[in-house]
């Protein structure tokens, strides 16, 4: 929970195989956040979904793609105990968890 400053959210398009980005202004309620760590090509690399509410109490959500905290941001990590890692699937394109 806390506050996102001019975050970037962005949605999946399944029927385009593309992601969809939309930049918003301004300061946003954090909601909730979630999502995992994992490796891509020997780096960390963040899969989040947010949800976020505006100044009207309107929410929207998304992946997010870029945020940063605005006054305080309360987030919590908890170790799996094992390496998390992202391989391209042949089937869609998309860099998918390697859980074999």
């Amino acid at each position: 929970i806390g506050v996102l400053r001019d975050p970037v959210i962005s949605y999946f398009e399944l029927s385009s195989g593309e992601y969809r980005h939309r930049d918003l202004s301004g300061n946003y309620e954090m909601n909730s956040l979630m999502g995992n760590i994992s490796i891509k090509d020997r780096d960390p690399f963040p899969h989040l979904h947010v949800t976020l509410a505006d100044e009207n109490f309107a929410v929207t959500g998304g992946h997010l793609s870029v945020g940063e905290i605005g006054v305080t941001g309360e987030i919590f990590l908890e170790p799996l105990g094992e390496v998390l890692e992202r391989k391209i699937s042949q089937e869609n394109g998309l860099n998918l968890l390697a859980l074999d």
